[in-house]
């Protein structure tokens, strides 16, 4: 009886760990692991977030993938920040951005150095109101560069979270169902 369970427990073990996400490497500041994007709009996005990078020392990676397998969103996007170190280099002032095309699910993570100035509430503002009405055209270039705008004027102080009151989380699961 021992060894038929040692069998079950292998068998429902090994196919979990056969989806785990695995980071795509790293690309520059922007990785299409999907490939949804054009290479004209790929390197119009690397040079906008390569030169804000230079000019203010704060990375913005964003990261274009299949899916996650069977790891949520949240879960894949820190795996990804750890392993590249995103922002490391100037005292944690650097965000991921992951977006996984197949499970329509976007998720931010914010270095240490910058979470007093894009707090939770804003990156969700961003994700809602200036990625997804794009995404769900089919437009994503545009709703990756809106959104990393959005995030640079933030950074930068321009934008305030004022500019997302009120706002409500909820219109992000209307977006991941109605597409």
């Amino acid at each position: 009886m021992v060894n038929h369970f040692g069998l079950l427990a292998f068998l429902v073990i090994i196919p979990g760990l056969a989806f785990a996400f695995t980071p795509p490497p790293n690309d520059g500041f922007l990785t299409d692991g999907a490939e949804i994007l054009s290479t004209e709009e790929e390197l119009s996005i690397e040079n906008m977030l390569q030169q804000y990078a230079q000019d203010t020392g704060t990375e913005i990676a964003v990261i274009i993938v299949s899916n996650v397998g069977n790891d949520s969103i949240e879960d894949a996007a820190k795996v990804i920040a750890e392993r590249w170190r995103i922002g490391v280099d100037s005292e944690e002032r650097g965000a991921v951005l992951l977006f996984s095309y197949e499970d329509r699910d976007l998720f931010m993570v914010i270095g240490d150095g910058l979470q007093g100035v894009v707090t939770p509430d804003i990156a969700q503002g961003i994700i809602a109101r200036d990625m997804i009405p794009s995404f769900r055209k089919g437009r994503y270039a545009e709703g990756i560069q809106d959104g990393a705008m959005s995030m640079m004027k933030h950074i930068s102080g321009e934008y305030t979270s004022e500019r997302y009151e009120p706002f409500s989380p909820s219109s992000l699961s209307i977006w991941m169902a109605s597409i």
